[in-house]
């Protein structure tokens, strides 16, 4: 379970609870959304239990292909729907995707261990819930006032 504090409070992600404190109004990337926390805990999981570093890569690889993704996705609706706020939330993506190279980076450190790797997934985990609350959800009331969502 990945436990982040979040506006002085703390707030608990759990695959298996309700994500409703996640959801932004668009099915499509809510979606993607529960993927990636879903990934995230995943991957939390196996550093807890003390799986092989391999596994754990291949995790944290999975993962990071699939941020890549997701970004694509909604870095196209924003040119495809003329989103003012398309290159601002593009250099919010840029920053996410330069945390994760560092991260990527930290796995052929020999000396790497799990404790540093949970931290890591932590702050991940935090930047996308301030992502998703402030940048996603402005995206998606732009979204919303121009009705895309009936033809995304």
């Amino acid at each position: 379970m990945i436990c982040i504090k979040q506006n002085r409070k703390d707030v608990t992600m759990s695959t298996k609870g309700n994500l409703k404190f996640f959801e932004i109004g668009y099915p499509m990337i809510d979606e993607h959304h529960k993927e990636l926390f879903d990934k995230l805990e995943i991957l939390s999981k196996a550093c807890e239990k003390g799986r092989n570093i391999y596994h754990i890569k291949n995790l944290f690889t999975y993962l990071k292909e699939y941020v890549l993704i997701h970004f694509d996705i909604e870095e196209e609706l924003q040119i495809k729907y003329n989103y003012p706020g398309y290159l601002m939330h593009k250099a919010y993506h840029e920053d996410f995707k330069e945390m994760v190279l560092q991260i990527e980076k930290k796995f052929d450190d020999t000396s790497l261990n799990t404790r540093l790797i949970i931290k890591s997934i932590d702050q991940l985990s935090e930047w996308l819930i301030n992502h998703l609350e402030i940048e996603d959800t402005r995206m998606v009331k732009f979204f919303k006032s121009h009705d895309t969502t009936k033809n995304p």
